[in-house]
């Protein structure tokens, strides 16, 4: 039989794979998160609005270090440009600093005996008998492999059909801080919709 390395190799480690890896050593489980990119959180991919119920839910309490604002009301403006209000103040939003919440997540996970492997991307994954063989920088075996690299894992056919989006970080006296916009118009923003996420007073998170 098969030497393992491994009890659980997570390939990712975004939001996903870092709660899989906290949960899997938790258990006691000999744990592996494997991430392609050289620092945990950078680049960052998400704009980190979020629901701390949905948090809690998980088990993840957020330090004030990585909650950039709370947001207390919604503005959805259809193409008419006539906004619709919605009162958001009872449902507990925050805004992440994604690279700080990250590297909370990943401390957690290391804290609970998960090994970060960083700068290694996990490039293919063969089910053996009673085992998986994992690709990195060279073959390794697991017990149980997570596949949490996100839509990059997708197959070329249906990375095809993804739909790109942009984010920039801006400041602007306009920016009302406790609030969202949402901007839904078929012809400025063909098959998607403009967002805008206020970090605090006068800058946001725009895409």
């Amino acid at each position: 039989m098969q030497t393992v390395d491994y009890d659980v190799i997570v390939a990712g480690g975004g939001v996903a794979g870092l709660l899989a890896a906290r949960e899997a050593a938790s258990k006691g489980l000999n744990v592996a998160i494997f991430e392609e990119d050289l620092e945990i959180g950078v680049p960052d991919r998400c704009d980190g609005l979020v629901s701390m119920n949905a948090l809690m839910r998980l088990g993840v309490i957020p330090t004030s270090r990585s909650v950039q604002n709370i947001i207390k009301r919604a503005l959805l403006y259809p193409p008419s440009g006539e906004p619709i209000e919605i009162d958001v103040s009872k449902m507990q939003i925050v805004v992440l600093d994604r690279c700080i919440f990250d590297k909370e997540l990943a401390r957690t996970a290391a804290s609970k005996g998960a090994e970060l492997v960083l700068g290694q991307r996990v490039s293919q994954s063969v089910e053996g008998d009673g085992y998986v063989m994992v690709k990195a920088n060279r073959n390794l075996y697991s017990k149980i492999y997570i596949e949490a690299k996100g839509t990059s894992a997708l197959p070329a056919e249906k990375q095809s059909s993804l739909i790109p989006a942009a984010k920039f970080d801006i400041e602007a006296d306009w920016i009302q801080q406790d609030t969202i916009e949402i901007h839904v118009d078929s012809i400025k923003y063909p098959g998607f919709f403009l967002w805008v996420i206020p970090k605090g007073k006068g800058s946001a998170k725009i895409g």
